[in-house]
């Protein structure tokens, strides 16, 4: 066989290994936004059920925790079934964790570290504000003696007044009570899509 032709046969091989690698990307891209949708879907209903408390209007089962442990069941059965990458499963499957954690928890903002790091805006739902203007000494007491408590200081307060004043103006309403739900609402699916860029980027 001359050089030639085994220069041929390699770069065909070459090929066929290029276009087998980009599907196998195309497939997992797919995977991960099949995934994406349905986490987005899940939190998209926080505001219509009152934070989780209430079923969404059309639902079949009997109460919110039957819906949301199939919803995530549903979530954790996409990814073990479409992925083949360890590494995506992976990370799917902590981020279908840190989901799970969030809807059961009912607390707001309720969201795992790692997301409140992902995204600080977030934190601008957490009742620290309200315990800071109120009650300050009591919540700098408080604090003192919790490491993990969240104390904002001056700057994070004159942030979230801003915040606030623009979800305002988007919104329509008098203070922060008005708008509150719709923000976090914004919020959290905002967050969970910079987690998704965090851990995949443009996959």
């Amino acid at each position: 066989m001359t050089n030639v032709i085994k220069a041929c046969i390699h770069k065909a091989y070459e090929k066929i290994r290029e276009r087998r690698a980009r599907r196998k990307t195309r497939r997992h891209s797919q995977c991960i936004q099949k995934v994406y949708e349905k986490m987005r879907e899940l939190l998209a209903l926080c505001e219509e059920t009152d934070r989780y408390y209430t079923l969404p209007e059309g639902s079949k089962e009997q109460d919110i925790s039957e819906y949301l442990e199939n919803r995530l069941k549903d979530i954790r059965q996409e990814i073990s079934a479409s992925l083949s990458d360890p590494q995506i499963c992976e990370q799917l499957t902590q981020i279908a964790d840190e989901t799970e954690s969030f809807v059961m928890g009912c607390e707001i903002p309720g969201v795992v570290e790692r997301w409140r790091r992902i995204n600080p805006d977030i934190l601008f739902f957490d009742c620290a504000f309200d315990l800071v203007e109120k009650c300050p000494d009591d919540y700098r007491q408080f604090c003192s003696g919790n490491v993990s408590a969240y104390y904002p200081d001056e700057k994070a307060v004159a942030e979230r007044k801003k915040y606030f004043q623009a979800a305002m103006e988007k919104y329509g309403g008098k203070d922060i009570s008005d708008v509150e739900d719709k923000a976090f609402q914004d919020e959290l699916l905002r967050t969970l899509e910079l987690v998704f860029r965090n851990d995949f980027g443009n996959k």
